[in-house]
């Protein structure tokens, strides 16, 4: 696979939203489509994805748990003071979180 191409594949790979064919690729004829047409190609041929399938795409590119604030950040929140009640009740939210 020439360079020029192989760079070409990763763009695509990468996702990039402009593609424009270089003229390697149509000598080739390796590249006819991009990714994103070739995806949506496919969800055709398959049918509608079943919402098990949605949750499970989903909950994968969902962020990562949303981080604890800190003990100074919840106190503020919470509106409550400095105590030892309140520290056992801030290590039981990040004992949860986890």
């Amino acid at each position: 696979m020439p360079g020029k191409l192989k760079r070409r594949v990763k763009e695509l790979i990468g996702g990039r939203k402009t593609y424009q064919k270089s003229k390697i690729e149509l000598e080739t004829g390796r590249i006819k489509r991009s990714l994103r047409r070739s995806k949506n190609r496919v969800a055709k041929e398959t049918g509608l994805e079943t919402t098990a399938q949605k949750e499970r795409r989903t909950r994968i590119s969902s962020p990562a748990k949303k981080s604890t604030p800190s003990y100074g950040d919840w106190l503020k929140q919470t509106g409550k003071g400095a105590t030892a009640a309140t520290s056992i009740q801030y290590g039981k939210l990040k004992r949860r979180k986890r």
